[in-house]
């Protein structure tokens, strides 16, 4: 028995060392810079291709020198030059081939060259041209948050609250599901022990399951990013699903969501204090990995670069005048191109959704 105890012993030993070895703490001091902004344009309005309806993401394409702006609520990608002028637009409501559901959830520009859109209500994901034609689309048996392309294999993440879930799907064919790998990584601690305790736990371990909670990046290295809305942490993999780094990165507030879920008779609510949010991080120019993301009173926009190794090597901070809390605005999603200027889509409860760009200043 004593061998058998100590056999075990080594072994988790030895699983528990695996595990940790690409996992760290990022603790390098790096100085925090002052940036500031100053608005370009901005689009969103009560007039033709402005009206916009909870839309959830976009796509800038630098190549082309346009951004494809997926308006969920509309049904529609509106397709717009750098400059801010309207170009064209395709998609509409329905489940026939081209068409999407109102809450389509995320557009991506993959390593083909194609527009792939998530459309989880109609469990599908469609695929379109640069100029929006229609190519083709491929049933799903799950919702998905992002999608990536590397040498041929399709990398798919959702999150499910639930011990032993694995966030990464990958095949060589959409609409087959050949491997499911990845590191689980609770948003908050002790969710999982919270959602065991209800009395209809399944149905809360998919409160995050149409939120585009979780994030894919591939690099030029062929590797793949993973990231979540919280905490702020990055994963490095292999295509082979190694893990190449783990880091915890360091900020200024604490990165974790904590929710509460409280039963009252038959019901179960749901509550939480300011939640930060870590944005998809985006390739700038061969060699830079900028991750935005904000602190949970939603005042401070951080911008961080990273190499391709996942050191982080600079930090920006700027205050948000991009969105105003106070008026229920939000911002949804962010990128910055190779000129350093910022693109930003914006929810808002009193005012048309809106995209703008703004010029960074250093």
């Amino acid at each position: 028995m004593k061998k058998k105890i100590i056999f075990l012993f080594i072994l988790f030993s030895s699983s528990l060392i695996l595990t940790l070895k690409h996992f760290s703490q990022e603790k390098r001091n790096i100085e925090i810079k002052e940036i500031s902004s100053e608005l370009v344009w901005r689009l969103g309005a009560d007039k033709p291709n402005e009206d916009f309806y909870k839309p959830s993401c976009f796509v800038l394409d630098e190549n082309a020198g346009c951004l494809y702006l997926l308006d969920s609520g509309n049904s529609r990608i509106l397709c717009f030059s750098k400059d801010g002028q309207f170009l064209f637009k395709f998609g509409r409501r329905g489940q026939g081939p081209g068409e999407l559901s109102d809450r389509a959830k995320r557009i991506k520009k993959l390593s083909d060259g194609k527009l792939y859109i998530i459309d989880n209500p109609n469990y599908r994901i469609s695929v379109f041209d640069l100029r929006g034609n229609f190519l083709t689309s491929a049933k799903t048996s799950a919702y998905y948050d992002d999608i990536e392309l590397i040498e041929g294999t399709y990398f798919l993440s959702n999150i499910i609250l639930k011990e032993g879930h694995k966030p990464l799907n990958s095949t060589s064919q959409l609409g087959t599901i050949e491997k499911t790998s990845g590191l689980f990584v609770e948003p908050a601690k002790g969710i999982i022990d919270q959602i065991d305790r209800l009395p209809q736990a399944e149905a809360f371990r998919y409160i995050y399951r149409d939120s585009s909670f979780t994030d894919l990046l591939s690099t030029p290295k062929k590797e793949l990013i993973f990231s979540q809305d919280f905490p702020y942490r990055l994963i490095k993999y292999s295509l082979r699903g190694e893990i190449l780094r783990d880091i915890m990165v360091p900020a200024e507030y604490d990165t974790y969501g904590y929710i509460n879920l409280v039963v009252e008779k038959d019901t179960v609510g749901i509550s939480s204090p300011p939640l930060p949010r870590v944005f998809d991080p985006f390739i700038k120019g061969k060699d830079t990995i900028i991750v935005p993301n904000l602190n949970p009173e939603k005042t401070l926009l951080f911008l961080d670069f990273f190499d391709l190794d996942l050191n982080l090597i600079e930090r920006y901070r700027m205050k948000n005048n991009i969105a105003d809390p106070k008026k229920k605005e939000y911002i949804t999603h962010i990128v910055v191109d190779h000129e350093n200027y910022l693109y930003a889509l914006i929810s808002s409860a009193e005012e048309y959704p809106r995209l703008v760009k703004l010029k960074m200043i250093f």
